[in-house]
């Protein structure tokens, strides 16, 4: 929202795609109705209000129905493989990532350039 409101003139015809990605259904009924839902964006553009509103309702279906909606109603999930990077500063094009579950070590290289003169 700030990055819409800091130039909302000419980041109008965004804020739809922009507000697109927002989970609005994750977010707190007492949140939406108050902070969200007053904000001039919102009440000015009718796809806006619309994505706050599917929020709102979200909150008044049962447990089951709630259970039952797309993935706009779930968190999202990163994958990501747990690895400790280890740099050094004499040979910065050289990296060795560390898997802490398995105790091994695989070596990669990197774009990273010096940034001496940087």
């Amino acid at each position: 929202l700030a990055w819409l409101q800091h130039d909302l003139p000419s980041r109008r015809r965004f804020s739809a795609d922009v507000l697109s990605c927002v989970r609005f259904p994750l977010m707190s009924q007492s949140f939406l109705s108050k902070i969200v839902h007053a904000d001039q964006l919102f009440q000015n553009d009718a796809a806006c209000h619309h994505m706050v509103i599917n929020g709102m309702q979200y909150h008044m279906l049962s447990w089951e129905d709630r259970r039952d909606l797309a993935e706009m109603s779930r968190p999202r999930c990163v994958k990501r493989k747990p690895r400790i990077a280890v740099l050094k500063s004499s040979v910065p094009s050289l990296i060795h990532f560390f898997n802490p579950k398995d105790s091994s070590c695989t070596r990669s290289t990197s774009s990273f350039g010096s940034r001496q003169n940087a």
